[in-house]
C-alpha cells in the first residue's frame, strides 16, 4: 500500500518543476517573514526614539521658558513692596510704618518664615520667585543681588516685627503645605550647592529624596508631616517627576553625576564646571567665611 508520502514524492518526482516551486515558495514565506520581523523591530525602535525626541524638546522648551519668561512686576508685586519697605527702613531713623498693600500677603510670609526655623532668605527666595519661574519678579541674572535681597530680607524682619502674628494651627491645611513643600526644596537647594561646590559630587535621586526628608520643616503639625514624607518615601512614578521637576525648577542640571565619595584628580575637580548659576558666587557674597 502507498502512503500519501510516497505519492506525493513520487509526484514531485514526475514534476520536478513542481518541487522547484513549492521549495521557492517557501523560501519565499520565511523572507516575508523576516522581512516582517525586521519591520516590526525597526518601527519600535522609531517609537522608542520618537518618545525619547518628544521629552528632550519639552525639557529644552521648559528651560528656554525658565530664562525667557519676563518677571511679573507692578504695584502688588510682592517682592518689590517688601524692597521698598525695607529700603525705607534704612533711610530712615524712625521706625516705619507697614504698607497697607503688604498686608495681604502678610499670612503666607510669616507661615514661611515660621515654618523655615525664622530664616528670612528663605522668604527672600520665596518672594522673588526663586524655584518658582512663573512667580519671579527679577531677571534670573539678578536674583543673588546681595543689596536687593538684604533690603528684602528687613522687610521681611519688620514685617515680623510689626504685623500680627500668624499660627500655623489657624492655617489651611493646603496652604501650609504648599510653603513646606517650598522650605523643602530651598533647603534642598542649598545642600546640593554645598555638595557640588564643596565636594564636587552631584548626589544621585535616592540620596536627593533621603535628604529632602530630612529637610521637612520640624514645627509641622504631626499628619501634615507625615504626609510629606510618606510622598518623598514613596518611590514611585511621582517621586521622579517631582526630582525633575525640582531639578527645572531651581536651575540644577541633572547630567554630570558622581558617586558619593568618588575620588577625582585635582585637575578634574579645578575643570569642573558647576551645574548650579551664580550660587559660588552667592554663597561668597552672602555667608562670607
Amino acid at each position: 500500500m502507498m502512503t500519501a508520502t510516497n505519492c506525493s514524492l513520487k509526484h514531485l518526482a514526475r514534476f520536478p518543476q513542481l518541487g522547484l516551486r513549492h521549495r521557492q515558495a517557501s523560501f519565499g514565506m520565511a523572507s516575508d517573514d523576516e522581512h516582517t520581523l525586521s519591520l516590526q523591530k525597526q518601527l519600535v525602535e522609531s517609537r522608542k526614539r520618537v518618545r525619547e525626541l518628544t521629552e528632550a524638546i519639552k525639557a529644552k522648551t521648559d528651560e528656554l521658558h525658565q530664562f525667557t519668561q519676563v518677571p511679573s512686576v507692578g504695584r502688588d508685586n510682592v517682592a518689590s513692596l517688601l524692597r521698598k519697605f525695607g529700603a525705607s527702613s534704612f533711610e530712615s531713623s524712625q521706625q516705619p510704618t507697614l504698607p497697607p498693600p503688604l498686608t495681604t500677603h502678610t499670612a503666607n510670609l510669616l507661615l514661611l518664615l515660621e515654618l523655615s526655623d525664622f530664616c528670612s532668605d528663605a522668604v527672600v527666595s520665596w518672594a522673588i520667585g526663586q524655584g518658582n519661574p512663573r512667580k519671579r519678579s527679577m531677571p534670573i541674572d539678578q536674583l543673588w543681588d546681595t543689596d536687593a535681597r538684604s533690603e528684602i530680607a528687613a522687610g521681611v524682619e519688620w514685617l515680623y516685627i510689626l504685623a500680627p502674628l500668624v499660627s500655623l494651627s489657624d492655617a489651611v491645611p493646603k496652604q501650609t503645605l504648599r510653603l513646606s513643600r517650598y522650605v523643602t526644596e530651598y533647603r534642598l537647594f542649598h545642600w546640593l550647592a554645598e555638595q557640588n561646590c564643596s565636594s564636587g559630587v552631584n548626589p544621585a535621586n535616592r540620596q536627593l529624596i533621603a535628604e529632602a526628608v530630612r529637610s521637612i520643616p520640624t514645627c509641622l503639625p504631626s499628619n501634615l508631616e507625615e504626609h510629606m514624607r510618606k510622598f518623598f518615601l514613596n518611590e514611585g512614578r511621582a517621586t521622579r517627576k517631582w526630582v525633575k521637576r525640582f531639578c527645572g525648577r531651581w536651575g540644577v542640571d541633572p547630567g554630570r553625576r558622581l558617586r558619593p565619595g568618588e575620588n577625582l584628580a585635582p585637575k578634574v575637580l579645578e575643570d569642573k564646571e558647576s551645574w548650579l548659576q551664580f550660587v559660588v558666587l552667592a554663597s561668597s557674597a552672602m555667608w562670607p567665611s
